[in-house]
């Protein structure tokens, strides 16, 4: 027994061992992150979606190394189509990834004939291979056995024109449509997508990138002499870069940062075309130093369900995107390392891998899904599948894994939406900061409430009415407002705090509503009759400042854009007292040289009595869009238009009388005031350069004085 008990207790232990062992071998770390971003477009970590999971080159395959190898295609049977550009070969591997064949050459007429540097290929279902044979001026077509079917050589209208003579067809890129059609990109050509029917003929343009030249570029060709203008560069539309289509034969098109999914007849479909990256990481590990960047995209692959990914090869990086446009995960980047690439070109999928073809390190790579990935392609089944049960539970698993994941809490709301679920759904929309999908939910929930409430309300506002009438023929009011005299009276009489108050701060107040509805009046009496003051207008400024900040914080969900979480109410109250102090030493100083006859307190009280627009319009708007849905956006914005342009017509006018000025110069001093203001921001922020250049200055000498002595 004593041999058992010692040989389970050894057992035991080596079991312990083996599990502490696994447990702390070292895990290599995925060689690149994932991110997304939210809606303020800042950067947010996630799990990894994508991992490498083999390379394949030329040496593997046993047939010498790729050579500037340019497309990749995965044919509807599986079938891998590898571009060797430089060895002017096509290289055939299974789904296995085993060489299937090379195609290296065809016949014609009784003769080999061999590529030359090709650029493009696309696969039939009848596994027809088309070649975009590119410095041989052709689209080759051939059989899957490498027989060849026809040859489409320059296309040309019924003129006998296509291009100029000095022009040369070099296609780069083709797919094939579902009933024969030919969509083909060539080099130096800017008007669009080559379209040849399925005989071969050319068909037309479609889909071309129009330019627009900028303000500047039209003043120079204005001006410019006709030798200056044949200098001139030619304002050119960008070349598409990629071309594919997706399963129903939309067409979709890369070029720089801009994606295009197209109809048969070159209308782009796409509402918001996603940009890549917004700002990239200069170290990858410090997220939050980003510099600007725009991506540039060389090829696009569109999977299942409507899902596309595209390639950047700025950086490296595979996007990839919904149906509507919103970004799912990213995963790549620049290098060497295991799953990063150093000059990709080509992108397509085989089932869930992705295959991605990097020119310059000569090698395919094949990335797998993780869990994550495949969590998100499920959840969007089975949102295109109607179930919306599932679709729940997975987009939950979903968040387990990463809480970030912005569209995770969009979907649910919008499936939770469609189930009835409102309440549960305003709350996820909110998560999600999806404010168009919370617009939808809380129209559904306001009329919710307004149908459930409508007989009470109803009834009470009868019953008021009734009751306002009775009361007012009973004349109640008539009899509270004497007792409100009454008590006013006496209060006056035994308070002097209280004749003080009313005196230097009620009155005033009261007295700018006569300014802001009989401007010319308001403020001649302002001026002459001091019926205004300055602790009025402190009075104003602050409330102001307080319905700017107000509605900074407490707009409606719906319509409030800013990020609550770094809202700095002293920050944003400067952007009201800067300008306005500014305006007032700007305006005196300037008025002061051209016979103004108001001082800077009068400038000050009559620009504080301008104002007043803005906070009794600024805060009930504020209030009411907490109760709106978008479509009724245009009233809030409706809103805050009209104050802002009351209170700037009434600092006009208000300028006007304080200074005696005629309509004409009250424009040019008013002007030549913004301008001053101008001017002093500007010395204000080249001083504040200046001395922080003498500060740096003074740090590197005092640092190196240290570093020697």
């Amino acid at each position: 027994m004593s041999g058992y008990r010692k040989t389970g207790v050894t057992a035991i232990f080596l079991i312990v061992l083996l599990t502490i062992v696994i447990i702390v071998l070292p895990v290599e770390a995925a060689p690149y992150t994932n991110y997304n971003y939210n809606y303020w477009n800042e950067r947010v970590a996630g799990p990894q979606a994508y991992l490498p999971a083999r390379i394949i080159t030329g040496e593997d395959l046993g047939i010498g190394s790729f050579q500037n190898p340019q497309d990749l295609f995965v044919s509807p049977s599986g079938k891998i189509y590898i571009l060797d550009t430089g060895n002017n070969r096509i290289v055939v591997m299974d789904q296995n990834f085993k060489l299937y064949r090379t195609i290296d050459e065809f016949e014609k007429d009784g003769k080999k004939e061999r590529f030359n540097r090709p650029e493009g290929i696309f696969v039939t279902e009848s596994e027809h291979i088309f070649i975009a044979d590119t410095q041989n001026s052709r689209i080759v077509e051939l059989d899957q056995n490498g027989g060849l079917i026809r040859e489409i050589g320059r296309p040309e209208n019924d003129q006998g024109e296509f291009l100029s003579e000095t022009i040369r067809f070099q296609p780069k890129k083709l797919v094939v449509g579902k009933f024969g059609e030919l969509y083909v990109l060539a080099n130096n050509v800017y008007d669009g997508i080559l379209k040849f029917d399925n005989d071969g003929n050319f068909d037309g343009f479609i889909a071309a990138v129009r330019v627009s030249p900028s303000l500047v570029d039209i003043f120079w060709r204005k001006i410019a002499t006709q030798e200056q203008l044949s200098r001139m560069s030619l304002v050119l539309p960008t070349e598409f870069t990629n071309i594919t289509l997706d399963e129903i034969g939309l067409i979709y098109t890369v070029n720089k940062n801009k994606i295009r999914r197209l109809n048969q007849v070159g209308k782009d479909l796409l509402d918001e075309s996603p940009t890549g990256d917004i700002g990239y990481a200069i170290f990858e590990q410090d997220s939050s130093a980003v510099a600007n960047f725009q991506s540039n995209f060389v090829d696009i692959v569109v999977r299942e369900n409507e899902i596309y990914s595209v390639l950047d090869d700025q950086l490296g990086r595979v996007f990839t995107y919904d149906n509507r446009g919103r970004l799912l995960y990213v995963f790549g980047g620049s290098g060497d390392q295991r799953g990063r690439f150093r000059v990709p070109v080509a992108i397509d999928a085989l089932e869930d891998k992705i295959l991605v073809l990097d020119r310059e390190a000569k090698r395919v790579t094949v990335f797998e899904p993780t869990r994550y990935a495949e969590l998100i392609h499920q959840a969007i089944d089975f949102y295109h599948q109607g179930e919306y049960d599932a679709e729940i539970e997975i987009w939950q698993e979903v968040l387990r894994l990463n809480n970030n994941f912005d569209l995770a809490h969009s979907s649910i709301g919008r499936a939770l939406l469609m189930q009835g679920d409102v309440e549960n759904s305003l709350e996820y929309f909110r998560l999600a900061n999806d404010r168009e999908g919370y617009s939808r939910a809380y129209a559904v929930h306001r009329r919710e409430k307004v149908n459930d409430n409508f007989a009470k309300v109803s009834t009470a506002l009868v019953v008021l009415v009734f009751l306002g009438i009775f009361l007012n023929r009973a004349g109640v009011p008539g009899k509270i407002k004497e007792w409100f005299r009454a008590k006013e009276t006496d209060l006056s009489s035994s308070s002097q705090a209280y004749r003080r108050l009313k005196q230097d701060v009620i009155k005033p107040l009261g007295f700018s509503l006569r300014v802001i509805f009989h401007p010319f009046a308001g403020f001649w009496e302002l001026k002459y009759e001091r019926r205004g003051n300055l602790i009025g207008a402190v009075v104003i400024s602050v409330l102001t400042v307080f319905a700017y900040v107000f509605q900074k914080q407490y707009t409606g969900f719906i319509f409030n854009t800013e990020n609550l979480r770094r809202l700095n109410i002293w920050l944003e109250a400067a952007t009201i007292i800067v300008p306005l102090a500014l305006w007032c030493i700007v305006s005196y100083s300037i008025t002061t040289l051209f016979d103004g006859k108001g001082t800077i307190k009068e400038i000050f009280i009559t620009t504080a009595y301008a104002l007043t627009p803005l906070p009794l319009m600024l805060i009930p708007t504020t209030l009411i869009s907490n109760f709106m849905i978008m479509s009724e956006g245009s009233f809030v914005t409706l809103i805050v238009t009209i104050s802002l342009i009351w209170a700037l017509a009434l600092l006009f006018f208000g300028s006007l009388t304080i200074h005696e000025y005629s309509f004409g110069k009250n424009i040019i001093i008013s002007f030549s005031t913004l301008v001053g203001m101008g001017i002093v921001i500007f010395g204000v922020l080249l001083f504040i350069s200046i001395f922080e250049m003498i500060v740096d200055l003074a740090y590197n000498l005092t640092s190196e004085i240290r570093f020697r002595f």
